[in-house]
Order: structure tokens, then C-alpha cells, then sequence
């Protein structure tokens, strides 16, 4: 039997990126866990979200701390108030 290559993924949306980043930061403060807190867990947990989708994350890790310290954290403390 022939192998065909599988076709790519369907996108599915995932909303505006700084949306998706201020949910994992809500949620991480909820939990009120250091660990969740940590700019590479919630760069995993952005990940993660998007390839659940079957989508590729719009991010690199660089570009995703970037984002993350400029929107979402104030005086070394990550806020959803910025």
C-alpha cells in the first residue's frame, strides 16, 4: 500500500494572542501556585493550548517572555493590571 502524506491540520481559532496570554496569567494567579507563576510554565501552558487546537503557536518562546513581561507583569510581579 502507497502511503499518502495526511493533510495539514484544520485551524481552529484560538482568539487574539494577548487574550489567550491574559487567560494562562488569571489562571495561574488563581491558583496561587509559584510553579504556575513561572514564565515557562505558562510558555508550556500557551503551547499546549494551541496544539490541543492542532494549531501551530503563533509565539516563540522569545517573542512569548517579550510579551509576557511587557503586558503582564509590573514591578517583577506578574498582573493582569498593568
Amino acid at each position: 500500500l502507497l502511503q499518502t502524506k495526511a493533510p495539514p491540520p484544520k485551524r481552529k481559532p484560538t482568539g487574539n494572542v494577548r487574550s489567550v496570554i491574559r487567560g494562562l496569567v488569571g489562571q495561574a494567579l488563581r491558583e496561587q501556585d509559584e510553579q504556575e507563576l513561572s514564565s515557562q510554565r505558562l510558555y508550556s501552558r500557551f503551547v499546549t493550548r494551541y496544539i490541543e487546537r492542532q494549531t501551530e503557536p503563533p509565539l516563540c518562546a522569545a517573542e512569548f517572555y517579550r510579551e509576557l513581561e511587557h503586558h503582564f507583569v509590573r514591578d517583577g510581579e506578574l498582573t493582569l493590571t498593568k
